[in-house]
């Protein structure tokens, strides 16, 4: 089985507090999971709960590949909640790009277009 992993957050700076508040996934039959987090507005922490760390880390450990667009950022995310990447299964769609085409676009809604054709 692979999966799309892709997460949204709270800033960019992780090392300031930056977090996760969202995480969603699609597996290659097509099944799309998310996991969202409500946060507090005074803190920015995401209300994050344990349940949720445990599915989404099966849900990591018993796919064969994880594709993500810039996997480095994600993989920092999801880090600050306890959830390690395992390198050998990501598959980062921005590296593919550059190894592609390394003058054209690289953000995700162009890469699709010319691509997918989408």
């Amino acid at each position: 089985m692979l999966i799309s992993l892709d997460c949204e957050t709270t800033g960019i700076d992780f090392a300031h507090g930056a977090m996760p508040f969202l995480v969603t996934t699609c597996a290659d039959d097509g099944t799309i999971r998310f996991w969202e987090w409500d946060v507090n507005p005074l803190t920015r922490i995401p209300e994050i709960s344990g349940g949720d760390i445990a599915d989404i880390t099966k849900l990591i450990n018993t796919t064969d590949l994880i594709y993500l667009q810039n996997a480095k950022f994600d993989a920092r995310a999801l880090l600050t909640i306890g959830i390690q990447l395992p390198w050998s299964k990501v598959r980062d769609t921005l590296v593919m790009g550059h190894l592609l085409a390394s003058n054209h676009r690289h953000d995700l809604m162009w890469m699709c277009v010319e691509y997918l054709g989408v």
